[in-house]
């Protein structure tokens, strides 16, 4: 059964699809907004995101699938000048991709019909077409800015990985009137988060509003004969572009890019907090110095 949202209709600092556990809207709240509504097909999630977030209307809805029993269109959530998103990345990341678009192209060659599973293929199908929801949302209310998070290889979105649906989707905002940037970032750089992780951040803001500023520098020690060790803020700087990247900036840490020193131009590491210091050691009964 759907959740009864009580702000429908209404105008609210900020709506998150697909919210998980709620760390995005941690940052969200860290930046001074708030997300008053969030959505998930998860009970597990929806859950936790209202134990995390009580004074938010935490709806259970499957937002991309018409049939489904408690689907509710994006559009059909209340209006927010921020829209968040974290559309599904399971069936995003190169290996599962592959395999489904390689067994829908077998599908249609004689002899090979059993071997195509169609559950799978669809389940992978209506994974990415989570990807849509932020659209839809858009197309009604037009926030004024919109984060859409994935995994790396989402932008390869498309028939035989060739990113031609992503840059569909990307070219569906355009029409919406919304310009864009495609920020691919280890979140490992973004202390105190102490994991390393790749993701792909898009952000779309109005046609006519001032260009967010994207220009993230984390915070690096060089220590070249140049500088000497000294502080800096390193620049990401990507490596020469191959055939097979799907787009000129794209990829992850070290395979695709590095930080170099702005003053020396050479390679640097940003500082990045360890695994452990995500435990409260104080609650363990253990010393913090």
């Amino acid at each position: 059964m759907v959740a009864k949202i009580s702000r429908r209709g209404s105008v609210v600092d900020a709506v998150e699809l697909f919210g998980g556990f709620g760390g995005t809207a941690q940052g969200v709240r860290a930046a001074g907004a708030e997300i008053t509504v969030a959505a998930n097909h998860l009970p597990i999630a929806v859950e936790c995101y209202g134990r995390n977030f009580p004074d938010a209307d935490v709806v259970r809805a499957d937002l991309s699938d018409p049939e489904a029993g408690d689907y509710i269109d994006p559009a059909e959530l209340p209006r927010a000048r921020l829209l968040l998103a974290s559309p599904s990345c399971r069936h995003h990341s190169l290996a599962n991709a592959k395999k489904m678009y390689r067994r829908g192209m077998q599908a249609a060659l004689p002899g090979l019909e059993e071997e195509f599973d169609h559950d799978a293929y669809a389940n992978s199908e209506r994974s990415r077409v989570t990807m849509v929801s932020p659209l839809r949302y858009a197309a009604k209310h037009l926030p004024e800015l919109v984060f859409v998070e994935n995994v790396v290889e989402s932008c390869s979105w498309g028939p035989g990985r060739d990113g031609s649906t992503f840059r569909w989707w990307l070219a569906e905002w355009g029409k919406l009137g919304y310009e864009h940037k495609v920020l691919f970032l280890n979140s490992m750089f973004f202390p105190p988060c102490p994991q390393s992780r790749d993701r792909m951040y898009v952000c779309f803001w109005r046609k006519g509003n001032a260009r967010p500023d994207l220009d993230y520098r984390p915070d690096a020690l060089c220590t070249s004969g140049i500088c000497g060790g000294v502080m800096v803020k390193a620049v990401q700087t990507w490596k020469e572009r191959s055939p097979a990247w799907p787009m000129p900036e794209w990829g992850k840490y070290r395979a695709q890019y590095l930080y170099t020193c702005p003053k020396c131009y050479r390679p640097v590491e940003p500082l990045a907090w360890p695994a452990y210091s995500a435990i409260d050691w104080s609650r363990l009964g253990m010393p913090l110095g």
